[in-house]
């Protein structure tokens, strides 16, 4: 086991990997002359400060929301109001991780929704 950056991910123990520090380190794993390799990218999220929450209109009226992979931790949230007193209501389905992305499809709506990524 290789790690190109162990300053980033240390492979020291092969079965406990270690987060050290922010940035992208290839794995390289081989056993039994073949070998399998991949990126790992670390983030803090307290030096990126809140992930950007993305919007755009899909070709059959659905919209997609779409946020950085880093934001472990944040709940996508809806309301139909802005106000201090509004009710934020936790959106389903959970988010498709892929590509250090998260992503959910909502279905098209008549009525005015808006959208938040919250830490609670």
């Amino acid at each position: 086991m290789e790690s190109t950056r162990p300053d980033v991910v240390s492979v020291a123990d092969p079965l406990d990997w270690q987060l050290t520090g922010v940035g992208t380190a290839t794995i390289t794993a081989t056993w039994s002359g073949k070998s399998a390799t991949s990126r790992i990218t670390v983030f803090d999220d307290a030096v990126l400060g809140a992930p950007s929450l993305e919007f755009s209109l899909l070709e059959n009226g659905s919209a997609k929301l779409t946020w950085p992979g880093y934001a472990a931790g944040y709940l996508l949230e809806t309301t139909s109001a802005v106000a201090p007193d509004a009710s934020w209501i936790r959106v389903e389905p959970e988010p498709i991780t892929a590509g250090g992305w998260n992503s959910v499809v909502l279905p098209a709506a008549s009525d005015t929704q808006f959208y938040r990524l919250h830490r609670p």
